[in-house]
């Protein structure tokens, strides 16, 4: 009892630490993403490029249709059930509980946002 016990506390600390930090590294790529998206932005209003936007939309259809097919339900039912129930909990709350300092309401003050979103 006591051992079964012990290996659900370590894999949902395990999971909570890799939630945890998955949400700082996605939390990285979203600004990198931005910024380049408002880079290209300002230089398409500038006149400096030109965006072909039917090409733009087709290579997105492209990239959303890969990701259904390669990554679709069942490989998240496949990873609940190699990895465990306890570790998938820890990664829920851990990416869902990490903090983002640069995006909090105290920082604000808005009315709006709640650090207990």
């Amino acid at each position: 009892m006591i051992e079964a016990l012990s290996t659900m506390v370590a894999s949902f600390g395990a999971g909570y630490a890799v939630g945890w930090a998955l949400r700082r590294v996605v939390s990285v790529i979203e600004t990198v993403v931005a910024l380049y998206i408002a880079a290209t932005a300002v230089l398409v209003y500038a006149g400096v490029v030109t965006v072909n936007f039917n090409a733009l939309i087709n290579m997105l259809e492209g990239i959303g249709s890969w990701l259904t097919n390669t990554v679709g339900t069942s490989a998240v039912v496949a990873a609940l059930g190699v990895l465990g129930v306890p570790f998938s909990a820890g990664v829920v709350t851990g990416f869902m509980r990490a903090r983002m300092p640069a995006f909090s309401a105290t920082r604000y003050n808005s009315p709006f946002l709640s650090d207990n979103e």
